[in-house]
């Protein structure tokens, strides 16, 4: 039902919950749309959620949805200080999102949004499997062993293909991309949604 609501992943502990609400206030202050939140989570309190819930319908004109995820989805996925378990939801939330849910925008909850999203939202993939910014650098490309032909992109705000990923992607592809470069990771999950989805994004100029 595109058009009428946008459909947001967050993936947020307890100590990001109120991060991720000034993020979403920024949101529904610039969007009129419904807006729709997938909080990809394992360890937030039931109050929190509530609260959390009670503040979108309230204030953002949205509502919450809450993924829950087994504590032992991950258990095999490779250890990083600098890697916490949240980091791995967004990169397999193909896989945990409603069925229902063809694309989704992913907002990382410490940024503030200050304009309409429409136009993201609703680009055309082009085939693409994400939409996202390019960096003005190739660096990581010699430091992941990434073509030269992909524009690395920050993943701070990244519009998903749910659909197609799914028939791209399993979670286990994910966890081996990881361990097959779990050395040469410095932006971690960014890291790795460029390994994943290397030459196939289609690139929007940051505004």
């Amino acid at each position: 039902n595109r058009g009428s609501s946008v459909n947001i992943i967050i993936a947020v502990n307890e100590n990001y919950v109120g991060h991720a609400k000034t993020m979403l206030f920024s949101l529904a202050q610039n969007n009129p749309e419904e807006i729709v939140v997938y909080l990809l989570q394992s360890s937030v309190s039931e109050d929190s959620i509530s609260s959390f819930s009670r503040f979108m319908k309230e204030k953002c004109h949205g509502r919450l949805e809450t993924v829950e995820i087994p504590s032992d989805f991950f258990s095999g996925a490779p250890k990083h200080e600098r890697l916490s378990v949240e980091t791995y939801y967004r990169l397999v939330a193909f896989e945990l999102l409603p069925k229902a849910v063809d694309r989704a925008l992913w907002l990382d909850a410490d940024i503030i949004v200050k304009g309409n999203i429409s136009e993201l939202y609703n680009a055309d993939f082009n085939g693409h499997l994400a939409v996202a910014c390019a960096e003005n650098s190739t660096k990581h490309n010699a430091r992941l062993g990434i073509s030269s032909t992909h524009r690395y992109f920050n993943a701070g705000v990244i519009l998903f293909d749910i659909a197609a990923m799914r028939e791209r992607f399993t979670a286990n592809d994910v966890l081996n991309c990881i361990k097959q470069h779990e050395n040469l990771l410095d932006l971690m999950d960014q890291d790795v949604l460029n390994l994943l989805l290397m030459d196939n994004v289609e690139y929007r100029e940051a505004k």
